[in-house]
């Protein structure tokens, strides 16, 4: 049986709201279920046995959000909501994520370079083009990066020319 969430005056955005009605709940390791999401978001997660749409953008919002406070979640192996994962996991989920990420820019440095400039303006292809440079910089650049065993610390002119270099 579905629970009513008690009639609150939401004046946040519901993932912030959410956010802090689960506050508590929040901690490595643990495991969060849908009904409790629902309840405190006042959305349904199946609607005509599909996911909501407005479910799943919320749970975009929501997964921002704890990210940006240092959890990060998965819903592989949990049937009934997500996990947080355990301290000693991010560091995997996070390089495997910007393994991902490098892999979809070099396809699209690729895929662009495969785009006829046939029929285009000059100012048209010139743009495609400096975008291709730009996706072909950005994989490249994050692949060199995943190969760093150290790295220098971030933030400063300095630490950007002492990878360029090598060093």
């Amino acid at each position: 049986m579905k629970r009513k969430r008690r009639d609150t005056t939401k004046t946040l955005p519901i993932h912030t709201y959410v956010l802090e009605q689960i506050e508590d709940m929040v901690d490595y390791g643990t495991i969060i279920e849908w009904d409790e999401i629902e309840y405190h978001s006042d959305i349904e997660r199946i609607v005509d046995n599909h996911i909501n749409p407005k479910f799943m953008f919320f749970m975009v919002q929501l997964r921002q959000a704890l990210e940006e406070r240092g959890y990060f979640i998965t819903e592989r192996g949990i049937p009934n909501g997500f996990r947080i994962l355990a301290k000693d996991e991010i560091a995997d989920h996070v390089r495997a994520d910007l393994i991902k990420k490098t892999k979809s820019m070099r396809r699209k440095a690729i895929g662009v370079g495969q785009v006829a400039r046939t029929g285009l303006t000059e100012e048209e292809k010139r743009r495609l083009d400096h975008e291709e440079k730009r996706a072909a910089y950005m994989a490249e650049i994050n692949t060199a990066l995943l190969k760093k065993k150290e790295l220098p610390e971030p933030g400063s002119v300095k630490s950007i020319k002492q990878l360029i270099k090598g060093g």
